[in-house]
């Protein structure tokens, strides 16, 4: 007697549920951003990597990514030859 395909279906995706529950699940490790260096003193800023430029504080384009530290440092030398 020939299967219904309705039946061909209903059992192959009863397979398939079987076996994915029979899986272990994988572990999963969630890795926390890494966060930008500063150029000036090489402290890790708050800044995540993959941040646009656009979105970040303390950066100079064509230098790269400051703490607030170095930035206050570079603001007070630049007042002081205004």
């Amino acid at each position: 007697m020939m299967k219904h395909i309705r039946e061909i279906i209903t059992e192959y995706m009863g397979s398939l549920i079987s076996k994915k529950l029979d899986e272990p699940e994988p572990d999963i490790i969630i890795e926390e951003p890494k966060k930008e260096l500063c150029v000036g003193c090489y402290a890790e800023t708050q800044v995540d990597v993959g941040t646009h430029i656009d979105k970040r504080l303390h950066y100079i384009e064509g230098a790269g990514q400051l703490c607030p530290e170095c930035w206050g440092k570079l603001c007070e030398k630049k007042t002081e030859k205004i």
